[in-house]
């Protein structure tokens, strides 16, 4: 077992790296995603999706799609820009707390 397998068996994701993965999940995807891909990607609930991803969508990190009653969900050039730093970030704060 590597040691990020170690550390995710004992931690409870923060907001931060929720946020990190949902933005990750979406940069690999060309066209968006729907609701549910993001939801059983990331392992999130409905009451999780909807406070992470609205905070992502007003911050304009993510951007919304609708067409025929279905809504898709896309990375924004701010988004991507802000990927690094936000995994960065989350880097330092668990060789901190190791």
């Amino acid at each position: 077992m590597n040691q990020d397998t170690e550390f995710r068996k004992r931690h409870q994701r923060n907001e931060q790296e929720l946020l990190s993965e949902i933005l990750a999940y979406l940069n690999g995807k060309e066209h968006g995603a729907l609701k549910t891909e993001i939801m059983y990607a990331c392992n999130l609930n409905g009451k999780a999706f909807t406070k992470l991803v609205g905070s992502l969508v007003r911050e304009d990190h993510v951007c919304t799609k609708t067409g025929f009653g279905i809504t898709a969900y896309r990375i924004t050039e701010k988004g991507k820009s802000a990927l690094p730093t936000l995994e960065k970030s989350i880097e330092l704060v668990k060789e901190v707390v190791r």
